[in-house]
């Protein structure tokens, strides 16, 4: 079956029988709590002990620590897409009962029916079964699956992008000319270099990809602030497969 999506578009479900219901459950009964210590202590999404109020709590505390910049992702059609063999290869590294990792696959490509005919899932997660919650926390998110790819040059560039876009904000901050001179000086800036900026008739896109404000605000100085590193993490738990 199918129900409609926040975007006007369809997400199908696969809804499993008593039996694969029961066993599903017990499957996932055995895993999560093999998982459970490998997710993030941020990840709060369909996990035990855990819920969107608390994920709202945890916001709250970055904001009174003065962590103030949010960044929203939304992967499209993500659960739709999953590559299967990652996600088994993924779930391999944890567990070596070759009947669990068959039957899970088994579930996987079991297929939905739309308007009373099969359709086959050779990517993807069906939503609707007891087990389908486990599986997306595993391959969910930077941790658990763009460790998988090869990604280095890509997370370089989003780094660039991304550091470029906030030195952007903070330099719209400073807002006159005479605290951009003066901010750029204090951040260890010469005055001729400050002023030649400041004055320049080129556009945000070029300040925030300049030497001097690269310099300025360094990515040594946006780490401290609490800006994080996408080429850091991915080295950090890139998993050659």
């Amino acid at each position: 079956m199918e129900i409609p999506k926040e975007n006007g578009k369809m997400r199908k479900l696969g809804i499993p029988t008593v039996v694969d219901r029961v066993v599903q459950q017990a499957i996932h009964q055995v895993l999560s709590p093999l998982f459970e210590k490998q997710f993030s202590e941020f990840s709060y999404g369909f996990r035990p002990k855990r819920s969107c109020e608390m994920a709202i709590i945890k916001s709250l505390e970055f904001l009174n620590d003065e962590h103030d910049w949010v960044v929203d992702i939304d992967l499209e059609r993500f659960f739709d897409t999953v590559h299967h063999d990652k996600l088994m290869r993924i779930i391999s590294n944890t567990i070596k009962d070759g009947n669990v990792i068959s039957l899970i696959r088994k579930y996987l490509v079991s297929g939905v029916m739309v308007n009373g005919k099969y359709e086959d899932t050779p990517v993807g997660t069906p939503q609707g079964g007891n087990l389908s919650p486990l599986l997306n926390q595993v391959i969910v998110g930077w941790v658990n699956y763009f460790r998988v790819a090869n990604m280095k040059k890509k997370t370089e560039r989003i780094d660039t992008k991304l550091r470029s876009r906030i030195r952007v904000i903070i330099w719209k901050q400073w807002k006159v000319a005479k605290k951009q001179i003066k901010s750029l000086i204090q951040l260890g800036i010469p005055e001729e270099e400050a002023k030649g900026l400041t004055y320049c008739r080129k556009g945000y896109r070029f300040r925030g990809l300049s030497k001097v404000v690269q310099r300025a605000i360094s990515n040594k100085r946006l780490k401290q602030r609490g800006v994080p590193s996408a080429l850091e993490h991915y080295l950090k738990v890139h998993t050659v497969i």
